[in-house]
């Protein structure tokens, strides 16, 4: 598995965060022509803004979780954010990063959400 969507060594032209980035927000798909895509053509998942999860966060919960996709524990204080930020790191901004735990009612210019579709779903 890769640190970064586009592999394991953080490249700043696929990503945005402080490390090489514009210093804000930048348009949805900013980085798909450079090859920052996921293996499975998903954009924008290192850097940008954090995105929210339905995870709520527990410190340990990975050594007692399951090992196939684990949803976190069933409550909590924090919730699990991923995928970094503009003004963060390059190691927060990797995709198995989990370490940002926030309060749901946390609202700034670091943090959003992805919209998703479930094309199994789909009448």
């Amino acid at each position: 598995k890769y640190k970064w969507a586009w592999g394991n060594i953080y490249d700043p032209q696929k990503g945005n965060t402080r490390i090489g980035g514009p210093g804000d927000t930048t348009p949805i798909g900013q980085y798909s022509n450079e090859g920052g895509d996921s293996p499975y053509g998903v954009s924008d998942m290192s850097g940008n803004t954090f995105d929210w999860t339905l995870d709520w966060w527990s410190e340990n919960y990975y050594s007692e979780s399951p090992s196939n996709n684990p949803k976190g524990p069933e409550s909590g204080v924090y919730k699990v954010s991923r995928g970094g930020s503009w003004a963060g790191s390059s190691e927060g901004a990797c995709t198995v990063s989990r370490y940002y735990a926030m309060r749901p009612e946390v609202k700034n210019e670091y943090i959003g959400f992805r919209l998703a579709r479930n094309y199994d779903k789909m009448e």
